[in-house]
């Protein structure tokens, strides 16, 4: 991998009134090779969930559409095939997409709000396209600089820095045109030991041209993404700064340069230690230990100490060896690692003897306790004979240690309730998302993609939180409208006018009516009940309710009913057929040789009685001749 790359990320948290985010392709190191490493730098200058949805869609979607191009295994069959035709594909399928996203979702948003650049480094070249005001700047080495420069050191090389968006920006599309997402793909190669910084705007408005080169001309884009940082940190701006630097790491073999321009040998590696002291105490935190040093002073090196080459050259690989020689220091670090392994060997011995002793093991239980209780008491008294001052001085520690404590457990809570709450609307707007989905499928009478919907739209419900009256409210709303969705797909209409005929109740608590029979002209309704063995009259005339029963027969089954005519209606009765007479309320009972519990349904049809048999897959017919009645 012939380049290193560093991604820089500083928001102001809630404050900030824009979304943004920067993403690093991770392939493998086979589709790497063939096809680079894709990057994307997204701005959206729109605080809202639907800006995250618009990221998390790009992110993954061209992603896929690079990398998952089958056109990446054959480009080393196709020598005409290349990285740049690749990513031009995957582009215009992202622009498509994008368009049907928005529409699917519902997502209304200027494109002018949208800041983002897409590109794909591999090998020494790069290729990008940018929309919106995101900038793609180049550093590199000013031709015009003074040569002698090269005679004292790399940091008076002079740079220059161009904007390459700037230089590249195409003309704007004509009146009715089709906007797109990508417009065109510039590329170009990377120079030997070339930098680039791919910024949001706002980046190179805080910080000045002179110091971007300087940190990243001198340091590693790690290092000057944390020294960036750094300088960052000093202003008070509610704006988020975006950040992705490149830098060639590849080295062009040239031939030995001139003898003026080497190193002599009175020249010493101290200037360069001291350059790079420097750099790490610039990157270093306040406050932190130079454990280098105390390396350095284990392993006998003194800081003063320079190894040179024959005729006074210092070659870059016998540095290294001589850093890390100095840093190890196997030889000198051993015999202590020895002696620590030693004496905790043997008070694992002495604690394993201990406990095996039940006698000893209590003889040094008591004395450490009672060592423990005179230090306490000590403690005590110590603090008890402290003076004003200094007691003074111990309770305001412990109080700072107590608001410490206090402090970062509230620190602790609020984060976990600002992560719930995040979670918490983000279910809010699935919920909703989905309800609307579904509300359109009805509209278009997709009750497939409506049922599918409905699943879904249940099982977030089922998981959704009740803690708050807030929270309850908002299920309670959530469960009205899926309610009402699911009353629509069901076909159900709501009869908010309706009047009360009767309250078959009011007769008897044990009351449990069957079927309902309407006899028009008679304006009366019939409803039987098995357990009662009874048949209720409703008078609608004159909400009058009585009831018909016979007690010299036994009228055990009488949830299968029809209507023969408007003076007879038959019941079902386990062994026989019971025909009421609605004239004078008496009953005709009718045999049949049919097994109880065999008949699931009864039906009349010009004076003929029908009876289904699921069972058996059978329907029976009878004609009726008085009260007797023919085979079936």
């Amino acid at each position: 991998m012939p380049y290193k790359i560093a991604p820089l990320i500083l928001s102001p948290g809630k404050k900030a009134n824009t979304t943004s985010d920067i993403y690093i392709a991770q392939p493998d190191a086979h589709r790497e090779l063939l096809a680079g490493k894709l990057f994307i730098i997204i701005e959206i200058e729109l605080a809202k969930i639907s800006s995250l949805k618009i990221i998390n869609f790009l992110v993954s979607t061209l992603n896929h559409n690079y990398y998952q191009n089958e056109k990446i295994l054959l480009m080393e069959k196709m020598p005409d095939l290349t990285v740049e035709h690749i990513f031009e594909s995957a582009l215009a399928k992202t622009n498509t997409g994008f368009s049907e996203f928005l529409h699917n979702e519902r997502i209304k948003i200027k494109m002018s709000s949208l800041n983002i650049t897409v590109g794909v480094i591999s090998e020494d070249k790069l290729y990008f396209s940018t929309t919106g005001k995101n900038k793609v700047l180049f550093i590199y080495k000013n031709n015009q600089a003074d040569k002698s420069a090269l005679n004292n050191n790399a940091a008076s090389v002079k740079y220059s820095l161009s904007d390459i968006t700037q230089q590249s920006a195409s003309a704007s599309p004509p009146a009715g045109a089709k906007v797109r997402l990508f417009g065109h793909v510039v590329s170009g190669q990377i120079p030997e030991n070339g930098h680039f910084l791919i910024a949001n705007e706002a980046l190179p408005e805080y910080i000045s041209s002179k110091q971007l080169i300087q940190v990243i001309t001198t340091l590693p884009p790690l290092s000057a993404v944390e020294q960036i940082k750094s300088l960052l940190a000093r202003i008070n701006a509610y704006v988020s700064f975006l950040g992705l630097i490149i830098k060639s790491t590849a080295h062009k073999k040239t031939e030995a340069e001139p003898a003026s321009l080497q190193p002599t040998t009175n020249e010493s590696i101290v200037a360069m230690q001291q350059t790079e002291d420097i750099t790490e105490n610039l990157l270093a935190p306040s406050g932190i230990i130079n454990f280098k040093k105390w390396f350095g002073f284990l392993s006998g090196q003194k800081s003063d100490q320079t190894v040179k080459k024959p005729g006074g050259i210092l070659l870059l690989k016998d540095k290294i060896f001589v850093k890390k020689k100095t840093f190890l220091a196997i030889n000198k670090i051993y015999p202590t690692l020895k002696n620590i392994l030693f004496y905790l060997s043997n008070v694992i011995v002495y604690l394993a003897k201990l406990i095996a002793d039940k006698e000893k093991l209590t003889e040094a239980l008591k004395r450490s306790f009672s060592k423990f209780k005179l230090l306490i008491g000590k403690t005590i008294f110590t603090l008890a004979h402290l003076n004003k001052k200094r007691k003074a001085l111990l309770a305001l520690a412990v109080i700072f240690i107590l608001f410490f404590i206090v402090n970062l457990c509230y620190l602790q809570k609020k984060n976990t309730k600002l992560e719930e709450d995040n979670k918490y609307a983000e279910l809010i707007a699935v919920i909703e998302q989905k309800q609307n989905q579904a509300e359109a499928n009805l509209l278009y009478s997709n009750e497939g993609g409506a049922s599918k919907l409905f699943s879904e739209i249940k099982s977030l419900l089922k998981d959704f939180p009740r803690e708050t009256e807030e929270q309850k409210q908002q299920l309670t709303e959530f469960q009205e409208k899926f309610t009402t969705q699911l009353e629509k797909i069901r076909r159900i209409t709501k009869i908010d006018n309706f009047e009360i005929l009767a309250d078959l109740s009011s007769l008897t608590a044990q009351t449990q009516a069957d079927n309902i029979i309407f006899l028009k002209d008679a304006s009366k309704i019939y409803t039987a009940d098995t357990g009662q063995q009874s048949i209720y009259i409703l008078d609608i005339t004159n909400d009058l309710i009585t009831s018909v029963a016979d007690l010299g027969k036994d009228l055990n089954n009488l949830r299968q009913a029809a209507l023969a005519n408007a003076s007879t209606i038959y019941y079902f009765n386990n062994d026989n057929i019971a025909a009421l007479n609605t004239t004078n309320d008496e009953f005709t009972y009718l045999p049949i040789n049919i097994p109880a519990g065999a008949i699931h349904g009864l039906e009349t049809y010009n004076e003929k009685i029908y009876m289904l048999n699921s069972d058996t897959s059978q329907i029976y017919r009878y004609n009726r001749s008085g009260a007797n009645l023919s085979s079936p």
